[in-house]
């Protein structure tokens, strides 16, 4: 599997609201930590794969450094 979505999620709530559904969604779906570079806290290798290969970062990411 190359990726998942969010296919029921409200965009027009405030903000606060879509940021805790997308945290909450990342809790639920955490395969990308077992990831070594998300392990060894290299996730500028995971962001630099997904440019490479022109896939959409990973969201968790956002999560990781807003921590």
């Amino acid at each position: 599997m190359h990726g998942s979505s969010l296919s029921d999620v409200d965009i027009q709530q405030p903000a606060q609201d879509l940021l805790t559904d997308i945290i909450e969604e990342c809790e639920s779906s955490n395969e990308i930590n077992d990831l070594s570079a998300m392990k060894s806290g290299l996730y500028p290798l995971v962001l630099t794969a997904c440019r490479h290969y022109r896939l959409p970062f990973p969201i968790h990411i956002l999560k990781q450094l807003k921590d």
